[in-house]
């Protein structure tokens, strides 16, 4: 029996859109600040960050801790969530690189 992925995505995507909404809404997962510095990302950093993106972090890990980025770089974050990683990954890039996100 194939799984129905339509009626799974349709649920995550009705799960993400309550969390952005609504960060202190009902959740079966850590976010937010507490979560993301558990998972390593550094606290003046998070600080620099937009408030309300770092509130609706839902990450499950620190992708660019396993994938330095360097100036000049092309950074494409695909399922963005809150954007905290293209910000970070866009400072990193600087002025010569591009950092682009997106969400299905």
């Amino acid at each position: 029996m194939q799984p129905d992925t339509a009626a799974i995505h349709e649920q995550v995507r009705r799960r993400f859109a309550l969390l952005a909404a609504d960060p202190a809404s009902e959740r079966r997962f850590e976010i937010g600040r507490s979560s993301a510095l558990k998972l390593g990302y550094d606290a003046a950093v998070l600080d620099s960050l937009p408030e309300a993106a770092v509130a609706c972090f839902a990450g499950v890990g620190d992708p660019l801790s396993v994938a330095p980025i360097s100036e000049g770089m092309t950074v494409l974050d695909l399922g963005c969530g809150s954007g905290v990683d293209v910000m970070i990954a866009a400072r990193a890039v600087g002025p010569r690189g591009t950092g682009s996100s997106g969400s299905i």
